[in-house]
Parts: C-alpha cells; structure tokens; sequence
C-alpha cells in the first residue's frame, strides 16, 4: 500500500493546516466592533448604489458628441436593430442590479462562514462594495464640482474607507499582514492618491502617474510575498487572484480604448461593450470568492497553462493568417493580375485557411512544450522523469532498487509532505497447488 500527502492540499494536508495557523483570528470586542463596522459599510454602500440608480439610468441613455455614454451614431445603430433608449437604459440598469445582488452575496457568504478571519472580513467587504463602486463611477463626475463644495467632501470622507479597502485588500492578501512590513505607506499613497484627485480633478495627470505607480508598487509587493513569504496554499491564492486582475484590467482597457475608435462610432460596439464590460466587474471579485474559500485552488495552475498556450497559439495563428492573407494576395495579384485582370482573394483565403489548420496541433505542441519548460520546469521534469522511470521498468529485476528508485520518483515529482511503501508479502502456494497449476 502506497501512502502519499500531497504538499498544498487543503483539507488535512499540513500545509493547509499552518495557513490556517498563520491567519489572524479577531476575538473579543474586537471581533464585534469589526464586525459592526463591516455591517455599517456595505449598508451605507449598499444604500448609496441604490439611491444612485435613477441617475445610472439617465446617464445610459445620454446622447451627446462627447463625454455621454451614447453618441448619435450609436443611438442610430440601436435603432437600427429595434433597440430604443429606454430599453437599453433599462437593460444596463437590470446587468448593474444583478451584478451587484452576486458580489453582495459573495461578501455576505464570506461574512457568514468566517466571521472571526481579519482577511477574510476585509476580501468579504471587497467583495460586497468593488462592483457596486465600479458601476456608480458611469454616473457619477470625476474631480471637484461647484455646486456644493460641502457635499463633495462628505462623500468623499464617506466614500474614503470603501476605497482604501480596494487597494489595501492588495498588500494584505492572502495573509492579512503588510509584506514587506513598509508597504502600508503604499495604502497612506493610495488614500492621499483619492484625496487629491477628486479634490482638484486630473488637471495635471494625476490619475495615470499615480495609477501606475501605485499598482505597479502593489503588484512588486505581491511579487516579494510570492517568492519570499507565502506557503504552498498561499502561492496558490495569488494565481488565482492575479489571474482575476489580468482579466479584469484587459477587459477594462478594451472597453476604454476602443470606444473612442472613429470606426465604431456608427456601431453597436460600444453599447454592448458596456454589457460585457459590466459583467467582467465580477471577474476579479469571484477570484478573490474562490481563492479566500480555497475551492479547488490546485485546478488554477491548469487554467493559467492552457490560457499561456491557446492565447501565444492564437495570436501566432492570427499573425499568419492575416500575414498570408495580405502578403501572399499582393504578391499574387501584382504577378498574375495583370494577365488575367481577376482577383486571387478566394484561393488566397482557402490556400491560407489550408495552412492554418496543418499548423494547428504541431504549432500547439511546440508552445506547451516551450510553456512547460519556461513556466512549468518542475512538472515538465516530473512527466519526463515518469516517462524515464517506466522504461527502467522493463530492464529492473532488483526488488530493493526498484522501491528506491520508485520513492524517488515519487518524491521528485509529486513533492509530498510524507511518503511510505508498504508491501505485502504472499506466502508461497501449497505444493499441491502447483502440481495442480502445471
């Protein structure tokens, strides 16, 4: 009988157990001051989304040149496919309600099952407030306004802790501690950061310079905790979570750089992508759900190595495609064109497409292997190893040396916490028995 623990798994493996060591645990009147300071938070959010969803609903069917959510080539496009404003309207209004029911009921679920975890108080009030905050943002003006210097600032003090919670939950996780233990300057940065950007607007750039050094200073933080700090359990939660801040911030700069596109300014391109952009707020928030329950953490090294493969396969892929398709069709057309006075573009596009579908699996193998032994070393010397170790079966006749080399094995690729072989030893069969088997 063969004996393994696999090193990082939750449930009992040891690991497991001293992450859960490792986590600050509130107590006491601690414990229920945080709890009723997470309750006050997420109300006041909570209430505040709701009273803001009036002005959501104008400001998605707002029509103007520049600045509104719809242009009016964009309203012209929606009408086009039956589509009026207040039906949109209404439609970014009911994808904003739904949104905001799913992260409330991830931070709720959180608040519920670990009450007394300081991180997992402060991921359940990421998780109750970042999408409602993200969809408040389409109606609310940035920077200072006029009209009452007063309220400003009361939303702004009121607002203040929700939003330090959204970058502090970057340097605390997963642990709930500051690593480095300097990096809380980064969270006074961010605070001062939100103080002067909605007191005098982006006048002086403010938004991209501190925007950039900030996250970039978070992700270095995440970086060193990775390497240098965090268990097996703890490396596997912040895939999870950079995988969920990789996706969101594409999803984001897709949305925000194409819109301003001439070319699909006459489109429903923008509008939809508003649809999908909101959806994707619920990217990063689910990672962090799933990473601070720990549910099925090991099966994120899996999505991480098919996403490297598929995604360099497809763009190699489109670069050859769309490299073919113009280059060989004007070379083609600039020699035969003039005899024939035809267009090549068809057998160009078929000859192409042909090319394509040979390169698929023998392209795809060549990126996994090149991921594996870039990426993955360890596993990528466990498959070759297994693969070696089975040969040596075939030749290996030594019963001690086989179970060492085994062990060996065993423990080179599997990297298990504690390993034991056991084997049974069968009496040898009666001599009556044998005569009978001959």
């Amino acid at each position: 009988m063969n004996r393994v623990k696999r090193a990082g798994d939750s449930g009992g493996s040891l690991p497991a157990r001293r992450a859960r060591a490792d986590e600050p645990h509130l107590r006491g009147k601690t414990l229920v001051a945080a709890r009723a300071i997470w309750v006050i938070l997420v109300t006041t959010n909570l209430a505040t989304f709701i009273a803001g969803v009036p002005s959501l609903f104008a400001a998605a069917k707002q029509v103007c040149p520049q600045g509104c959510s719809l242009v009016p080539q964009q309203q012209k496009a929606l009408a086009n496919i039956g589509i009026s404003l207040q039906a949109y309207a209404t439609l970014v209004v009911v994808f904003a309600l739904v949104i905001a029911l799913v992260s409330l009921a991830m931070g709720i679920f959180v608040f519920w099952r670990r009450p007394d975890d300081w991180m997992a108080l402060i991921v359940a009030l990421f998780l109750a407030v970042t999408a409602t905050g993200n969809i408040s943002a389409f109606s609310q003006p940035s920077g200072p306004s006029a009209n009452s210097v007063l309220m400003n600032l009361v939303v702004l003090l009121l607002s203040l802790p929700l939003r330090a919670t959204y970058y502090g939950t970057f340097l605390l996780f997963p642990s709930g501690r500051f690593v480095p233990r300097w990096s809380w300057i980064l969270l006074v940065g961010w605070v001062v950061f939100i103080v002067v950007f909605d007191t005098l607007g982006n006048t002086f750039g403010y938004l991209a310079i501190g925007y950039l050094i900030l996250y970039a200073s978070a992700i270095a933080c995440q970086i060193y905790r990775y390497r240098y700090v965090s268990n097996a359990v703890q490396r596997q939660q912040t895939k999870l979570v950079i995988v969920g801040f990789v996706g969101s911030l594409v999803a984001n700069q897709i949305f925000w750089q194409t819109n301003s596109l001439q070319a699909l300014q006459s489109t429903v391109y923008g509008p939809f992508t508003l649809l999908f952009y909101l959806l994707t707020l619920l990217v990063l928030p689910l990672c962090f759900f799933l990473a601070i329950q720990r549910y099925r953490l090991y099966e994120i090294d899996v999505l991480i190595r098919r996403t490297l493969v598929y995604g360099s396969l497809t763009v190699i892929l489109a670069v050859i495609y769309l490299g073919g398709v113009i280059g060989l069709q004007t070379l083609l057309n600039a020699t035969f064109q003039a005899h024939s006075g035809a267009s090549l573009s068809p057998p160009v596009i078929v000859v192409t497409t042909l090319v394509i579908a040979a390169l698929f699996q023998p392209l795809r193998s060549r990126i996994q292997r090149a991921v594996d032994r870039r990426f993955y070393r360890s596993k990528f010397d466990a498959h070759r190893a297994i693969e070696q170790f089975g040969a040596s079966l075939r030749q290996q006749v030594d019963l001690p040396n086989l179970t060492a080399q085994l062990i060996t094995v065993v423990q080179e690729t599997m990297e298990p916490a504690e390993i034991s072989l056991w084997l049974s030893e069968k009496a040898a069969p009666p001599p009556n028995s044998v005569a009978e088997a001959r």
